[in-house]
């Protein structure tokens, strides 16, 4: 596999990181792994939050479910994918996604980034 553009591909590779720290750090410090319950709580019926404490594993299964989707240049569908990956994973640590879109002119045409 050759990569045409080493910048680009080190600028997504960058991005791709920082998504996952986003994903992965701490947002209010608690821990990402629960200890066993103790003897005197009961269980409750509301669902567990997912954590924002980092994790390393669950920092590579991020990494992994985005090199599934196979290459990501600009306006591509894997690319699409993982934007869908991670919004809906980011919502589900309960942040808020916006998007800064813009569709500039490239040597393959009008693109989408």
């Amino acid at each position: 596999m050759s990569i045409r553009n080493p910048q680009s591909a080190i600028r997504n590779l960058l991005l791709c990181v920082a998504c996952l720290g986003t994903l992965a750090c701490a947002k209010d410090g608690v821990a990402s792994k629960s200890s066993s319950p103790d003897a005197n709580t009961t269980p409750t019926a509301e669902p567990q939050k997912k954590t924002t404490a980092f994790d390393g594993e669950r920092a590579l299964n991020h990494v992994k479910a985005q090199v599934e989707f196979g290459p990501r240049p600009a306006g591509s569908a894997a690319l699409e994918k993982t934007r869908e990956y991670l919004v809906k994973e980011l919502k589900g640590y309960g942040l808020k996604v916006t998007f800064d879109e813009f569709t500039p002119t490239t040597p393959q045409g009008k693109v989408k980034m």
